[in-house]
């Protein structure tokens, strides 16, 4: 019987509106880490064009 009840009580948990927050934080944590990525790539291309065009004026 107390299996019944803990199913219950973590079905009822799983559903709840707290979750389905965290859910989609996780969502935009993750958008926000692939963006971070992207712009990180794009930075370091910069930074060696940059260093390249510093060569060449040197």
């Amino acid at each position: 019987m107390w299996v019944r009840t803990a199913q219950t009580q973590l079905f009822n948990f799983m559903h709840s509106s707290s979750i389905v927050m965290i859910d989609d934080f996780l969502d935009d944590i993750t958008n926000l880490v692939e963006v971070i990525a992207e712009e990180y790539q794009q930075a370091n291309w910069e930074l060696r064009r940059a260093e390249k065009l510093r060569l060449n004026i040197i």
